[in-house]
């Protein structure tokens, strides 16, 4: 059987390679190859620099240029076999195999090619076959197509080829030329392994599919032997993991057919360096049992990564480690060490090998920045500079041998003399928005030995590097904006290799709004208003933070009008401008009140309009700016109900036509955005449309749910962006004071646009930026890259966050402040809280929540004790006063409550929750006077000054105001009353008994009794109980205020069924209250498993399922900290069609034991997720049992007069959607399943109840689970 056309192909290839280790020429004493008696070759490239030595350490050959058809056939008909030859018969007299490198390729091909007609081309290629195949009859290995994904041979380049046609082209397969090009090979070459290879292979998951793809297609038609992946450096460096590569050589391995491993290079800038990498991906490929052999790209100084140096012998002819290593490594006396592998251009606080000091005995690196550079990268460095001294404490050395140099491509010289000469890797930077690169440099001009340089492909791409640097070495976003000191660094070091980076994102920012009275009170005492001193902060803190755009404040204010050094100074930084939603043409609106005459209505009073809107862009002057279109009412409200969408499309034809009359081009070339906000989505949904270059900007509903999505997979040229929020003032209530945004929330939204293809802009509203800190880095991290932001990195964030801003000793348990805070503080914003929103009566659920804050207060407390005195601002703006005033306000609001309920009953101590009230009021102003006026000696005046208390409709109060309290007139004696739980009544009551709800052994285990006191005197009481089963305690005492009995069971000593028994409270006076205890002790199976029903119900965490069911592409994701309990589960994909529930389709399983038959209501607590597609409600389904799915929609519109608005109200309001249905159950074990319909959905929590539950905000706590 000929090889070509065997089944074991991989056999066959071990064969021929053991003649060829058979052949090797036994007349050369010092030919010692590495691979002499192993089963695979180890070869290399070879070449005139390559020849000496070459047979003494490998044994198979590669020509490394020699055979490309360019080099042979220059000059049309004229061959030059000289290098060929040698190279050939150097194979041949060592004995080694020699591999033919290369017949078809779109590199160094003749030049001449190029302008042949197609069946010239044709006739050329097979006399180019067969010239090779006459003059190397014998040879082992042909290299038939090189490069075909990355390098084909189908460009006018002047040396690539382009003559695919001339093979085929694509054809059907869309790969027949490469078919054409090895049939033709395997006739010319019969007895020849024909080899496919290309780069960037097993680095690329998606490259390994493809490349398998076309080797498929060979090898069905019996004309591919072998399978070559190169080897490069670029593709094996530490960016992949080594499991990537190996899945990709198993995906290749699994065709059968040997792989070999070609063009291996590893660059070594230092010994160490390249041993380390060669420790690394070398045993990756010769231990894979597909790989046959391992080809080197050159070993001595003249190879192509000669800059790199990627040589194993030096250029004064000595080994290098890595090459002695190699030795022994092939030969069995070295084990691979596989060091750990640094990310690239990162920041150490310890050397390794090849590291380059940044900061070194206190001195920093000197920053180099050409000063023909853009004024936003000389801006930026200043800034870097100052950071790096305050890092190191000291300035440059002057005469540092390192530096670090910065500049922008075909802005910088240096940088641009550094590509031009091949020092600096650019072709990735070129042409891409914002992307730069951090790159360790050997020599990069006379002077310096190395240099860091980092490369932008825009002047933003260059701050952004710069940035990213000192960011890296510990110089937080918030150093100016929340007193982050910036921490002494006496040593610093950035490991060798390059960081490539670029944001997913076009234009990423924030939206200043609500700033009175809190950001509009501080900018007046720091900086005299809203001027270019308070904006050159603002426009630095975006640009840290890797932001690029902003709405400017606009609460009677204007950032053109009111410092025309405003729009001069965000050009001169590199900032892109816009004005909000409401405020098209970059006219701020109170502009129109200062300027405008007439009515702001375009029907009456357009030529003004239009005379307004055209002096916006004329100030412009060609500044970077995304113009909003578009008109919405007087003072950001709706337009008239009566407007037509005709009108509002001839705004806009109106405006374009603007934009055009004043750039003097075409207005698509101009960023345009189109703000779809509130009635805008409206008239959106009723078919009105803009132009395709102008970018749809989605909103949220205010709230933190998107309204709309594109459709997946839809696309425009101005693509889609997405106006979200942190703040806001409207119905149902303003929040402003402090930051209450989940960061899962608003990450698992923003990567439902993403997955949606929402890509153009992304801008937040931030209120007054303070204290908004973490959730706008989280926004605009994510914004950045959003693939890198995944669910492990969210996980991670809190933390890695707070080591950003107090360092890593307490890193972790900050970020657990954080998150916890994030959680409890969502759940309800403080503006909407009152005393009656978490029940004092029912579920313990008013000293569950207060427990939880005081937990965290003592947590906050103790990390505070530990910090420096440097830390002490930054702590209390970030940490601990939102933890501490929200406790606060829990507790000011649960004294409220207490001072109400106890007024009714009597008691005596309701006066004394009256003065506590009013404590925790009088606290409330002291916390905020700490930020305020101690804390970073007086700086944030005003920034606490936003009301909070006293709320009665969805505008703020003046001020903050206590709420109503109750004073009770005390008698002097003490007089005995009872509570019991879950009754807001005091007794004794008027012929009426207690009622205790009932026990049981899962779920109530005791019961709550509070023996109180109405009268001024302490007084004594004592129980008694009925039924020996029956326990209270304690049992007797003095009573100054109020006493907690709790009732117990013995349930050991119970059998199933109903009972009943009695606890009596005496006190003094002869005072009693008989208090009915009713106990039910369901009959439950020893062996019953899952959530166990009691006290009528089952609550279970949405995360705590038995079983996550995928089907159709869908898979389920558990988010933790989302929500206002545990955490959210939600289905993945986001963009995938609906399911019909039932059957094996996606869904989440939960086992519960039910005690009787009968009726329960399944209430799903889910996130207000609104329906982005506008489908009338997304669904999901609930079954039990052998019941068919129940679908169940949630039912949520936020436009006011929509049946479901109200339904929307409250769901923002309290967080949570609650989905209902009910179900007839059987007694005993029960599955519960909760079905996918739509996607996007965010499950919290699922509750069963056998009837109406007591009203409270959280719910139970999760039933117990066996």
């Amino acid at each position: 059987m000929s090889l070509h056309t065997s089944t074991d192909a991989r056999l066959l290839a071990r064969v021929f390679l053991a003649l060829w280790l058979l052949a090797l020429a036994p007349g050369i004493a010092d030919a010692q190859p590495l691979a002499e008696d192993q089963a695979k070759f180890l070869g290399a490239a070879f070449s005139a620099p390559q020849r000496e030595g070459f047979a003494q350490y490998w044994n198979k050959l590669s020509p490394e240029n020699a055979g490309k058809w360019g080099e042979v056939e220059a000059v049309r008909d004229v061959m030059d076999w000289t290098a060929l030859d040698e190279a050939y018969r150097y194979a041949r007299e060592h004995g080694m195999p020699f591999q033919f490198h290369v017949l078809v390729w779109g590199n160094q091909q003749p030049e001449w090619i190029r302008h042949l007609p197609i069946d010239e081309q044709r006739a050329e290629i097979e006399q180019w076959f067969a010239a090779v195949a006459e003059r190397y009859p014998d040879i082992e290995i042909v290299e038939v197509v090189n490069e075909p994904l990355h390098d084909p041979p189908c460009s006018d380049d002047v040396d690539g080829g382009n003559y695919c046609e001339a093979l085929g082209g694509a054809g059907k397969t869309g790969w027949d030329w490469i078919i054409e090009s090895f049939r033709l090979a395997r006739q010319h070459f019969p007895h020849a392994q024909l080899l496919l290879n290309d780069y960037s292979i097993t680095n690329s998951p998606d490259n390994s599919r493809r490349y398998r793809e076309i080797v498929d297609l060979l090898q069905t038609r019996g004309l591919i032997d072998a399978v070559g992946v190169q080897g490069h450096a670029f593709s094996t460096s530490c960016e992949t993991p080594v499991e990537v590569h190996r899945a990709a050589l198993d995906l290749l391995g699994a065709s059968g057919l040997p792989l070999y491993v070609t063009e291996l290079d590893i660059d070594g800038y230092t010994d160490a360096d390249q041993l380390a990498h060669y420790q690394r991906i070398f045993p990756l490929f010769w231990e894979h049992p597909s790989v046959a052999g391992i080809t080197l790209w050159g070993f001595r100084p003249g190879l192509w990564r000669q800059e790199q140096r990627a040589y194993l012998i030096d250029e004064e002819n000595r080994e290098r480690p890595a090459l002695r290593w190699l030795r022994d490594y092939v030969a069995g006396a070295a084990t691979p060490a596989a060091p750990p592998c640094p990310a690239p251009a990162s920041v150490l606080d310890r050397p390794i090998t090849g590291a380059l000091a940044l900061i070194e005995s206190g001195r920093p690196l000197p920053l180099l920045i050409d000063p023909e550079d853009a004024e936003a990268v000389q801006r930026a460095g200043a800034a870097v500079r100052k950071d790096l001294q305050s890092l190191a404490g000291s300035e440059p050395a002057a005469d540092a041998a390192h530096a670090i140099i910065a500049g922008t491509l075909g802005l910088s010289p240096r940088i641009d003399r550094l590509a031009a000469a091949g020092k600096l890797e650019v072709n990735d930077l070129l042409g891409r928005w914002e992307a730069y690169s951090l790159q360790v440099v050997y020599q990069p001009e006379d002077g310096i030995e190395r240099a860091l340089v980092i490369v932008g492909a825009d002047r933003r791409g260059t701050v952004f590097g710069l940035y990213e640097l000192v960011r890296r070495l510990g110089v937080s976003p918030w150093t100016f904006w929340a007193d982050v000191p910036i921490p002494r660094r006496a040593q610093a070091w950035v490991s060798p290799g390059r960081l490539l980076d670029a944001p997913a994102v076009r234009y990423r920012g924030i939206f200043i709004n609500d700033e009175e009275p809190a950001l509009g009170a501080w900018t007046r005492a720091t900086f005299g208003g809203s001027n270019h001193r308070f904006y050159e902060r603002v426009f630095e803190l975006i640009l840290r933070l890797k932001g690029n755009y902003l709405w400017p404040a606009m609460w009677g204010r204007a950032f053109y009008d009111d410092d025309p050094e405003n729009a001069a100074l965000a050009d001169a930084m590199g900032m892109v401008i816009g004005t909000s939603h409401h405020e098209p043409m970059m006219r701020a609106h109170v502009e129109w009140t200062r300027y405008g005459e007439g009515p702001w209505d375009y029907a009456r009073n357009g030529e003004r309009l239009r005379a307004f809107w055209r002096e916006g862009v004329e100030r412009l002057q060609g500044r970077e700016a995304v113009l909003t279109l578009g008109m919405r009412g007087d003072g950001d409200e709706a337009m008239s109900d009566h407007t037509a969408t005709d009108l509002l499309q001839r705004i806009v034809a109106d405006q374009r036509t603007i934009i055009a009359d004043v750039t003097g081009h075409a207005p698509e070339r101009t960023p345009q955005v189109w703000a779809l906000y509130k009635e805008v989505q409206d008239y959106y949904d009723a078919g009105m449309r803009v132009p395709d270059d102008v970018t749809l900007l989605f909103a949220d509903d205010n709230w933190g749910n998107l309204r709309r999505l594109p459709t997946p997979g839809a696309t425009r040229t101005g693509g889609y962006g997405v106006y979200y929020h942190f703040d806001y003032v409207g119905d149902p209530r303003n929040y402003k004071w402090l930051n209450t945004n989940q960061i899962e929330r608003s990450w698992e939204q923003m990567r439902l646009a993403w997955t949606h293809g929402v890509d153009r802009l992304w801008i937040v509203n931030v209120g007054d930026i303070k204290p908004m800190e973490l959730p706008i880095s989280v926004f605009l991290d994510q914004a950045w890259a959003p693939d890198r932001m995944d669910l492990q990195a969210l996980r991670r964030y809190p933390a890695r966050w707070a080591a950003e801003q107090f360092g890593p000793e307490h890193a972790e348990e900050i970020g657990e402040i954080l998150s916890r805070y994030g959680q409890y503080s969502a759940r309800r914003k403080p503006e909407l809280l009152d005393a009656d929103t978490y029940r004092l009566l029912h579920f313990n659920e008013s000293e569950r929540v207060l427990a939880e804050w005081a937990d965290l207060v003592a947590q906050t407390q103790r990390i505070a004790s530990t910090l420096a005195p440097s830390q002490r601002a930054s702590w209390y703006q970030l940490v601990e006063y939102p933890v501490l005033a929200l406790d606060n306000l829990h507790r000011l609001y649960a004294a409220v409550a207490r001072n109400r309920l106890y007024a009714t009953q009597g008691r005596a101590s309701a006066n004394a929750w009256a003065e506590e009230a009013r404590r925790l009021f009088a606290r409330d102003g002291e916390l905020a006077r700490v930020y305020e006026q101690d804390i970073a000696e007086g700086k944030w005046t005003g920034m606490m000054s936003q009301a909070r208390i006293g709320y009665t409709h969805w505008q703020q109060p003046e001020r903050n105001v206590l709420p109503a309290l109750a004073t009770v007139d005390v008698r002097e004696s003490g007089t005995l009353g009872v509570q019991v739980e879950g009754d807001p009544r005091g007794w004794p009551q008027p012929a009426r008994r207690a009622v205790l709800p009932a026990l049981d052994p899962y779920t109530a285990r005791s019961r709550r009794v509070e023996a109180f006191n109405r009268g001024a005197q302490a007084l004594h009481y004592t129980t008694a109980t009925s039924q020996p089963w029956l326990r209270i305690h304690p049992e007797a005492g003095a009573i100054e205020d109020v006493v907690a009995l709790s009732v117990e069971v013995d349930f050991a000593h119970l059998p199933p069924g109903e009972h009943r028994g009695q606890v009596v409270v005496h006190g003094d006076e002869l005072t009693e209250v008989t208090i009915e205890v009713p106990v039910q002790v369901p009959s439950v199976d020893g062996e019953a498993r899952g959530f166990i029903e009691g006290d009528g119900h089952i609550v279970i965490e949405a995360a705590h399922f038995d079983r996550a069911t995928a089907a159709a592409g869908i898979a389920w994701e558990v988010i933790p900290n989302l929500g206002r309990t545990h955490a959210g589960v939600t289905p993945l994909p986001p963009t995938t069609a609906a399911l019909q529930p039932g059957g094996d389709s996606a869904r989440l399983e939960y086992a519960v034991h039910l005690h009787t038959d009968g009726e329960v209501e399944v209430r799903v607590h889910l996130s207000p997720t609104l329906d982005q597609q506008g489908n009338g409600g997304l669904r999901y389904a609930v079954s039990i049992g052998d019941e068919p799915p129940q679908i169940v929609r949630l039912q949520l519109e936020p436009s006011p007069g929509h049946p479901h608005y109200l339904a929307w109200e409250r769901a923002v309001a309290d967080n949570i959607y609650i989905g209902r249905s009910r179900h007839r159950v059987s007694a005993g074990p029960q599955l519960l399943k909760l079905w996918r319909v739509d996607s996007g959905l965010v499950f919290q929590r699922i509750e069963l109840w056998r009837g109406e539950p007591p009203a409270s905000y959280l719910g139970p706590v999760e039933s117990p689970r066996r």
